[in-house]
Formats: structure tokens, sequence, C-alpha cells
């Protein structure tokens, strides 16, 4: 005796409605994300670029490659702050390894 549910049916369903039934609001949110995906490729891309153009300034590399993965810890240090965001020990472990790392290059 037990319930059974027929996945394939209602993904079908909900399908055809998200593309056809409401076509209108599915293109707002298709180019919307689009445009966030550009906005997010060009930032991405001018980052890397600042990243390349201090190389030739500096004698240490390493410290611009370790340096750069420094908006990992601070974008997860604000999410948990800022967003509200879950901080579950594999996280915080995670936060301070990395950090360490950071610490180890610059020190040491």
């Amino acid at each position: 005796m037990g319930i059974t549910i027929d996945y394939n049916h209602s993904l079908d369903r909900d399908v055809h409605f998200i593309f056809f039934k409401r076509k209108g609001v599915t293109q707002g949110i298709i180019t919307a994300l689009r445009m966030v995906s550009y906005a997010n490729g060009l930032i991405l891309s001018a980052s890397y670029g600042l990243i390349l153009l201090s190389m030739p300034y500096e004698t240490n590399v390493s410290y611009v490659v370790a340096f750069r993965q420094l908006s990992i810890p601070i974008g997860a240090i604000l999410g948990i702050i800022a967003l509200k965001e879950a901080h579950y020990t594999p996280k915080l472990v995670a936060l301070a390894s990395i950090f360490l790392g950071l610490m180890m290059v610059c020190f040491g």
C-alpha cells in the first residue's frame, strides 16, 4: 500500500506550460538572465585582465596568484554576514584553511 507519483507526466506538463503557454514570461526571464550573464562575464574578464597586467610588475608572482583567491573567503564571509547564509562547519573549516594558506604565502 504505497503512493506512486508519475514524475514524467508532471514534468512534461510543467515544461509545456512554461515554454508554450507562458512564452512571454519565459522570454523575459531568459533575457534578464542573459544580461546578468554578460555582465558577469565582462567583470570576470576585467578582473583576470587586471591580474595579468599586474604580473610584470611583481617579482614574486605567487603573491599575485595567491591573493587573487582572496575573493573566495571575502565573498563567503559577506554571504554569511550580509545575506544570512548558513555557516556550517565544513564551510568555516574551508574558509579558515584558505585564509591560513594565504597567510602562509604572505609571511612564509
